[in-house]
Order: structure tokens, then sequence, then C-alpha cells
């Protein structure tokens, strides 16, 4: 980590404005949410994973049962069920009586061009504030994003959020009022009372799992928690029913 001067900030990352100075830390990366999940997939499936599209459902014929997943091919079968549904968690889980700290969160995100401008080796800029500038490939500078706590499952695009975005934006590069706005995508975030995500065993619901409530953190902590929940998984259908691990 080092302290950077004005002259040094606006050399790494230059629409940032005049009076600003900064902390430099290293080690840091983004991460395109499309190209994550994307590869997420294919690598489950080469590993053997069976992908259904259409709409799942749960269920179990007593409170002591195990959990099934059902679909409109049939019921899927499985030793464990892990319900990962983001903000739409609760939906899942309604018809076993359970239901989850987690409401959806609206994020606005807006993605700015900034013509002929190679922005591949920039870096991401974090104010002290809930806001951010990400820069990519082709000249594309990604800014935002709105935490609208209490949305629903509204998914407009809002010019009240637009307004806060390149306000908080501009504030801090002021250089950027000249980028083209290509885009504005539109999140919820499963977001947890506490704001403290919800991974583990349901115990009253034997072999259903979870792995939700991450917030704004779930594109970055999801795949390390996954890789945690997998082997509470393993230990749990391995387990002989006496907390000893099966032979």
């Amino acid at each position: 980590m080092s302290r950077l001067d004005n002259a040094e900030l606006r050399r790494l990352f230059p629409p940032l404005a005049a009076d600003l100075t900064g902390l430099h830390i290293s080690g840091g990366a983004r991460v395109d949410g499309r190209t994550l999940r994307d590869a997420l997939l294919a690598g489950a499936r080469h590993h053997g994973a069976r992908s259904i599209a259409g709409t799942a459902r749960l269920a179990h014929s007593a409170p002591s049962a195990a959990v099934r997943v059902e679909t409109d091919d049939g019921v899927v079968p499985g030793d464990a069920v892990v319900v990962a549904a983001g903000a739409w968690t609760n939906a899942l889980l309604a018809p076993l009586g359970v239901r989850l700290p987690i409401e959806p969160q609206k994020g606005q995100i807006t993605h700015l061009r900034l013509a002929g401008v190679d922005t591949s080796h920039w870096p991401s800029v974090h104010p002290v504030a809930s806001h951010y500038l990400v820069a990519f490939d082709d000249s594309r500078i990604v800014v935002g994003a709105t935490r609208e706590t209490g949305s629903g499952f509204d998914t407009t695009v809002t010019a009240g959020g637009q307004h806060r975005i390149l306000a908080d934006a501009l504030d801090i590069a002021p250089g950027l009022a000249g980028a083209a706005v290509v885009e504005t995508r539109v999140g919820l975030r499963p977001l947890t009372d506490n704001e403290l995500p919800s991974i583990g065993a349901i115990p009253e619901v034997p072999g259903l799992f979870i792995n939700a409530g991450f917030g704004a953190a779930g594109l970055t902590i999801g795949p390390y928690a996954g890789e945690l929940l997998s082997e509470l998984v393993l230990a749990d259908v391995l387990a002989d029913g006496t907390g000893n691990r099966r032979p």
C-alpha cells in the first residue's frame, strides 16, 4: 500500500478530480459477473454437473422427510439440496414452511464509455463511500451502484437512481462528464437483516442447505463460500446419523 498525491492518482486514473489524494492498494482484481457465471457453469458441467432449464419447486412429504426437487420433467434425485436462489430464496423455501431474513435490495449500475481511451490498465476506484468506479477493456468504466433497500422485486431503471449514480461518479471523477452512457443494468441483491450471509444446513428439513444473503459481496465471496458449503454437504451426506462419517 502506498500514498499517492494528486498527480500520481490522475496518472493512474486520469478523470479523477484535481483536489484528491489517495491510497494505492495492489493485488485487487476486477470481475465481469456474466463471464464469471458462465465460467463457473462451464466448469461445473465439465466435472459432471447437469443443467436443467425450467422452474424448480421444493417439496417434502413430512416435516422430518428429506427434501426433493420437482421440475416440469419430474423429480431430480439427490442426497442433498442446496438453495442458492439469491433474492428469490424465500419463494423456493415457502412450500417447506421455512423463511429466512432475506429480502431483495435493488442496485442500479451504469456503464460509460470514453471513446478512444485505453482504460484496460486503469485501477478500480473506491472512495470512502458505498459507490465505486471500475475500469474494463473497450474504453468502458462501470460506475455505481445504488443500494435501494426495501425495493422489492422492482427492476425499473429510475431517474433518481441514475442521478445518484452519475452525481457520485462525477463528484470524484469530473473527467467522465463527456463519457457516453452505454447501458444501465439492474440487479436484486439478496440482503439479510444483519447483512451477514446465510450459509449452512436448515436443521428442520433434512438434507436442505442454504447459500444466500451475500448482498453486494456475493460476486466475489460466492465461489469460495460455495467451496466451503460443499464440504459441509459432503460431511452431512457421508455421516451415518451419529456424527460419524460412513466408511
